[in-house]
């Protein structure tokens, strides 16, 4: 996975705290430099382990990028609109 992060950003190491960590305790270092994950459970550890425990490809042995895996339950519409340009002139 290194390897392929390097392939699109020739600066990108990974030191090797963050090795050892990826190899005992896990993560996704393909979204390093592209995402930052970050939270606190204060309540709903039974959700929570319902999610851990749910099969997925990388623990039924295949690695599958989350994108491809992605089921929505429900289809839904988006519509963008771009705010108007905004300048902010302070009071007098």
């Amino acid at each position: 996975m290194e390897a392929q992060i390097k392939a699109q950003n020739p600066g990108f190491a990974l030191s090797d705290e963050a090795r050892e960590v990826y190899s005992s305790e896990g993560g996704t270092p393909f979204l390093d430099t592209q995402y930052t994950v970050f939270g606190q459970l204060v309540e709903g550890f039974d959700v929570l382990d319902a999610i851990a425990t749910t099969p997925t490809g990388r623990s039924q042995g295949n690695q599958v990028h989350p994108a491809l895996q992605d089921q929505p339950v429900e289809r839904i519409e988006m519509t963008i609109r771009p705010l108007p340009d905004y300048t902010h002139t302070p009071a007098d």
